[in-house]
């Protein structure tokens, strides 16, 4: 039986995180009493304000402690605010929450001033990022060890990950990194961390143009491997959590990692690949054995629309017939389990309200665009773009339906296509035999 996905895409992070405290103030994070804390807050936004607004809008460049002090201050202020107990409860004419205001003002920091106002102020936002870090650490390094009882202020902290993450400071992305390796933290600070990990992809793969003696390119490729490779770890990783939670941050991860567009970071002339991002997406897209636990249908559908995204023409030495077989065979048994959800919810009415098990409309939208990606991405000329583009008319047509809640009925001889799709070699990469892909179907459900 597929997961009631929409129930679990609204409840899980909260569950994961949360608990039954989900609406208990967290305890105090630091020795300082909370009410002293709130109060040496809102005096750090009074007395350092209007000049981190001078600032971050580049008005100005920092120059001496008096700045440093009002980067330290504003940073504890935007990640340690969240961390109040009476911001937490509080609630808000405007916003519904304190909470929500307050995030709302820091989302407005970085649209409308902090990106607003780049590159001019290049030079602040470096040495913002480096309080912010700190003050994210403040909070973070209770995850481990301290998680129960902070376990509120700990994932309104982690909500603000993807939000800073926009700035694509560098310094930003390398913390993301440790955060995801790192083996004790949290699973719910690596699920909003392998989120902001977004921001910084698509990555730029090695390419034969490029100057081995060009030391800007070389440091770029390095930094975009560490994160592609960051990502790829934590997808294959075994968290100790339940199976459910295990799969909602997974899914998450390959949304990550399908961002990143590379079929591997670079293929050097003897066929070594290196951080082969192709690999980790088919594995998941079958959803075999290799797999554990096994992919929810959610899961095996980011799977598909990373498969999609890769930038087949980049990395001239990535066989795309695998994945584009696997991206077929998905569509079908996609619709095949909308059809089994489709008459449970088809005849829902107000005494009846069957709530679908996927949200069936967003996945074959995705789906949808994701396979006119799949034949920009393919070599023009390559043998396979004949069968590609009929895969495409069928599995457009198979999606249509879906699309609008109606009922589906396979195109004609789109299976035969599908299966006809199969290579018989299955090795991903010319010239490397060792990174193989197994096209055994995964098992019925999860």
């Amino acid at each position: 039986m597929l997961p009631r996905i929409i129930r679990r895409s609204l409840l899980l992070p909260c569950c994961l995180a949360l608990g039954a405290a989900a609406l208990v103030p967290a305890a105090a994070l630091a020795q300082q009493d909370p009410l002293a804390q709130l109060t040496d807050l809102e005096k750090a936004k009074r007395d350092h304000f209007a000049k981190f607004e001078a600032l971050i809008k580049g008005e100005r460049a920092p120059s001496g402690a008096e700045d440093q002090a009002t980067a330290d201050a504003m940073a504890r202020y935007f990640i340690h605010m969240v961390t109040i107990p009476t911001v937490q409860t509080k609630r808000s004419p405007i916003y519904g929450s304190e909470l929500n205001g307050h995030k709302n003002e820091f989302d407005r920091q970085i649209k409308d001033n902090a990106l607003g106002n780049f590159p001019k102020n290049a030079e602040f936002l470096k040495l913002f990022t480096k309080r912010v870090i700190t003050a994210f650490k403040g909070v973070f390094d209770l995850a481990p060890t301290k998680f129960k009882g902070n376990q509120v202020s700990i994932v309104n902290a982690a909500v603000l990950l993807p939000s800073y993450a926009k700035t694509r400071q560098d310094e930003f992305g390398t913390y993301l990194e440790d955060l995801l390796k790192e083996e004790k933290q949290h699973a719910v600070v690596k699920l909003y961390a392998v989120k902001a990990m977004r921001e910084f992809f698509p990555a730029r793969a090695w390419l034969p143009s490029n100057n081995p003696n060009n030391k800007a390119v070389l440091a770029r490729f390095a930094t975009d491997s560490r994160r592609v490779e960051a990502v790829r770890k934590f997808i294959e990783g075994k968290d100790k959590i339940d199976e459910d939670a295990h799969r909602f941050i997974r899914r998450e991860a390959i949304h990550t990692l399908a961002l990143a567009q590379a079929p591997a970071m670079k293929v050097s002339k003897d066929g070594k690949v290196e951080i082969p991002a192709a690999l980790t997406l088919l594995k998941l897209l079958v959803g075999g054995k290799d797999v554990s636990p096994t992919p929810s249908l959610s899961e095996r559908a980011e799977a598909a629309i990373g498969v999609c995204k890769l930038k087949t023409k980049e990395v001239e030495e990535y066989k795309p017939e695998a994945g584009i077989h696997l991206v077929g065979q998905f569509l079908l048994e996609f619709a095949t389990e909308y059809t089994k959800d489709y008459n449970n919810f088809a005849g829902r009415t107000k005494d009846k309200k069957t709530i679908p098990v996927l949200p069936w409309k967003f996945y074959a939208d995705r789906l949808d665009t994701a396979l006119k990606e799949l034949k920009d991405n393919t070599p023009f000329d390559h043998p396979v773009v004949g069968k590609l583009n009929q895969l495409i008319t069928g599995g457009k047509a198979l999606l249509a339906p879906i699309k609008l809640h109606a009922r589906v009925e396979p195109p004609p001889g789109l299976r035969e296509l599908v299966t006809s799709l199969a290579p018989r070699d299955t090795s991903l990469f010319r010239g490397n035999k060792e990174l193989q892909i197994d096209l055994t179907p995964a098992p019925a459900g999860e």
